[in-house]
C-alpha cells in the first residue's frame, strides 16, 4: 500500500513538474486487462507510467507485440500513405446497430493499430443513414494489415446485411505540407 501511494505521489510530482515545463499531453487512463497499444513515433514523444498492484506469480504487464526499428524509424509519408473517404449507406432499420459497430472498429483500429493513423466517422447531417469515414492508414501494409484484425472482420461480417452501399474512393491531398500540420496540432 505504501509502495501505491508512493508511487501516486511521483506521478503527481511528474504531472507538476511537466506543467512548469509547459509539456503537458493529454493522460489517457486504460481500465485493467485492457489491450491497448502505447509508444512514440518518429514524430510525437511518449510518456508512459503504469501504476498497479504486483501479485507475485501474475504478469505484471504483457507486450503484445514489439515494434520494429523499421517501423519506428519509417516516416510515413504522402508517397506512402493511403487516404480514404468512405461512403456508406445504412438501411435504416440497422443504423442503431450498425453505428455501434462502426463505433467499436473505430475505437479499436486507433487504440491498437500503429499503422491506422485515423479513423473518423462522420453522420450526414440531412440524412443519418449517409455514413463517412475518413481512413488514413501509413501504408498499403498497414492497410492489409487492419481488414486481417479480429476487430475489423468483426464488423464486416456483422454488418454486411446492414449496409445497402459502399465505396471506397482512394484520396489524394491536395497540399500534403499542410497534412502533415493537421496531426501536430494534437500536441
Amino acid at each position: 500500500m505504501k509502495q501505491k501511494f508512493f508511487l501516486m505521489l511521483l506521478a503527481l510530482a511528474l504531472s507538476i513538474t511537466a506543467m512548469a515545463q509547459e509539456t503537458i499531453f493529454p493522460t489517457k487512463f486504460t481500465a485493467p486487462n485492457v489491450r491497448h497499444w502505447n509508444g512514440a513515433t518518429p514524430w510525437s514523444d511518449c510518456e508512459c507510467m503504469t501504476v498497479s498492484d504486483i501479485v507475485a506469480g501474475e504478469e505484471h504487464a504483457v507486450q503484445l507485440r514489439k515494434v520494429t526499428d523499421e517501423e519506428f524509424t519509417s516516416p510515413i509519408t504522402h508517397e506512402t500513405m493511403i487516404v480514404r473517404l468512405a461512403e456508406i449507406e445504412v438501411y435504416p432499420e440497422h443504423l442503431t446497430e450498425y453505428l455501434k459497430f462502426a463505433g467499436e472498429v473505430d475505437r479499436l483500429s486507433v487504440e491498437r493499430e500503429p499503422g491506422v493513423v485515423c479513423l473518423f466517422p462522420m453522420q450526414s447531417a440531412d440524412d443519418s443513414t449517409q455514413i463517412r469515414i475518413l481512413e488514413i492508414y501509413a501504408s498499403e501494409e498497414a492497410y492489409q494489415s487492419h481488414i486481417k484484425t479480429e476487430h475489423f472482420l468483426k464488423y464486416k461480417q456483422g454488418t454486411l446485411h446492414m449496409v445497402k452501399s459502399l465505396k471506397l474512393p482512394t484520396m489524394k491531398p491536395l497540399d500534403p505540407e499542410t497534412m502533415k500540420l493537421i496531426f501536430n496540432k494534437q500536441r
